[in-house]
């Protein structure tokens, strides 16, 4: 379901959702997702059982805007106040379900779908040059860009407001703000905090839906897949099915996904994927992403879920766990032995004229860093690393910047946009705002331990499955071999979409930078050229279907 709508030059809307016009009330209200605290809010504000859309038009009434500070959810909502001119977009804390606006000439147009919006004949579809720079380096557009100019993704825990072509906003929660406040509680032992998480990733479980729901679990094999199936097993009643992606080479670990599924006792389902498949993948994937999105994953992913025949009413992913817990690659940049080794390639960085970091923001993301300094050239505009705001200690800091970037952003849309275009549910329980706040609370010493991140969280997984089953485990996970690729089929492709003709025709890129890369990459062959020219390729498919 989408909402599009649009507010002209003389304060005049329209409101249509799925192409059908809506009749404008005193107050419409549209809310897409999924709220689960709806049950106690009702109680505390003394209402009876109710649609969402009418649940949140009697909170509004009540209350204003102030009650979306207390709501748990997966939602946007739309407010339109016919009897004050306002109109309200809003989003969840966490910021799943898109919602976007454009604005030029006071012409307001706002959707749940960007291609909605591309159709309206006031809309113009030109390339937003710096949001392209940033998607070469991160391999997608994060928040508030979009890859179109004047038009952008509203930001997670926020409302915006329109009225008389004013746009203003109001961030009701922000995690940086929030989780850095958080004080340590060393009051609680190590058993009684693992107690209380246990009941937080149980409670995250329980409100996804009802006991009887069907519920499909994508299961790498891995630890943090492997303990939602557990749990979710434990509180669904119908026997839950699992998924696992199987590759013909030596990152297969279907054969281990399948030993756990059968510990577990779910019914299991493992999909191999053929490498003669990966182009015609990505060929589809510029019709499944609204914007150009190249995180190789999505390969995976979408041949999965386009080779699942159950049924399920929704599906759960284990993404963001490592961030939570602190992954060793969120913090070993931060040890004596990661920040030597980093500050040696920056003078060699230096030597070279290229980037170099400037913060530990920017350290941590030394990956983006590197791209950058090759995507700069093509397009002639500097990419800018995911904001950030202070954090004293700098696990807690590096935990949230990538919590905020890469697992609301670019997770969430390489697994959320799929969803949408094969409209099926998913969750991820551990990115949960109360399992993220709780874990700030939690000692560090708790968090990291022995040189190694995740202790608590391994605490509780083997408490839940057999220790003896990960007693040789190895993580490989889902990672492509993109060089691999680049030299034996990519870059075939790549040049015959590089004639000078056509590229100076798009007023984008750099031709001579642009082959200049591209022979780097034949003498070189590093990654993050590869990454480079991946992200060129990815775009220049999703131009050639949606401009």
């Amino acid at each position: 379901m989408n909402i599009l709508g649009k507010i002209d030059n003389k304060q005049n809307i329209e409101l249509k959702i799925d192409g059908k016009m809506e009749q404008i009330k005193d107050i419409f209200v549209f809310v897409k997702g999924d709220i689960f605290n709806k049950d106690e809010m009702l109680k505390k504000y003394n209402l009876d059982g109710c649609s969402n859309e009418i649940f949140v038009t009697k909170l509004y009434e009540k209350d204003g805007l102030n009650f979306f500070s207390f709501l748990d959810g997966n939602f946007c909502v739309v407010i339109y106040d016919n009897k004050k001119n306002k109109l309200y977009l809003i989003k969840d804390k966490l910021g799943t379900i898109p919602l976007f606006y454009y604005y030029k000439d006071n012409t307001f147009i706002f959707s749940t779908s960007l291609k909605e919006i591309t159709k309206e004949k006031e809309f113009n579809k030109q390339i937003n040059i710096q949001a392209l720079s940033n998607y070469l380096g991160y391999m997608f557009i994060y928040e508030p860009y979009t890859i179109y100019e004047n038009t952008y993704k509203l930001e997670k825990g926020t409302i915006l407001e329109y009225n008389n072509n004013v746009i203003t906003k109001n961030k009701y929660y922000n995690l940086y703000k929030v989780c850095k406040d958080i004080k340590e509680d060393k009051q609680k032992n190590e058993e009684e905090q693992i107690k209380d998480l246990q009941e937080l990733f149980e409670k995250s479980i329980k409100k996804l839906g009802d006991k009887e729901s069907q519920v499909g679990v994508f299961m790498s094999g891995g630890k943090d897949s492997t303990f939602l199936a557990k749990i979710a097993s434990n509180y669904f009643t119908k026997k839950i099915n699992t998924y696992t992606l199987g590759f013909y080479d030596v990152r297969d670990e279907s054969n281990r996904a399948k030993k756990i599924a059968d510990y577990i006792g779910t019914n299991h389902h493992t999909i191999m994927i053929p490498n003669e498949s990966v182009i015609e993948i990505v060929k589809k994937s510029v019709k499944i992403y609204e914007e150009p999105f190249a995180d190789p994953s999505i390969i995976p992913n979408i041949y999965m879920i386009e080779n699942i025949n159950d049924k399920n009413d929704f599906y759960i992913t284990g993404e963001g766990n490592d961030a939570i817990f602190a992954s060793s690659n969120i913090y070993d940049i931060l040890k004596p032995k990661g920040f030597f080794k980093i500050m040696k390639e920056n003078l060699i960085k230096i030597i070279n004229g290229m980037r170099i970091p400037k913060t530990i923001d920017e350290l941590f993301q030394i990956n983006i860093i590197r791209r950058f300094t090759f995507s700069d050239l093509l397009v002639k505009k500097k990419g800018k690393i995911y904001p950030s705001e202070i954090v004293k200690n700098n696990v807690r800091r590096t935990v949230i910047g990538y919590l905020n970037n890469i697992v609301s952003e670019k997770y969430r849309e390489k697994t959320g946009a799929l969803a949408r275009y094969h409209n099926y549910k998913y969750f991820t329980p551990f990115y949960d705002v109360d399992i993220i706040e709780k874990t700030f609370s939690i000692p560090l010493d708790l968090i990291i331990k022995d040189g190694k991140g995740k202790y608590i969280f391994e605490k509780i997984l083997y408490n839940n499955i057999d220790k003896s089953m990960y007693s040789d485990y190895k993580k490989v996970g889902f990672g492509i071999p993109l060089v691999k690729w680049m030299n034996e089929f990519m870059l075939e492709k790549i040049k015959k979409i590089t004639e000078k003709e056509f590229i100076n025709s798009q007023c984008i890129f750099d031709y001579n930078e642009l082959i200049k890369l591209i022979n780097e990459f034949e003498k070189k062959q590093t990654y993050s050229i590869a990454v480079v020219l991946w992200n060129y390729y990815v775009f220049q498919l999703w131009y050639k279907e949606n401009i």
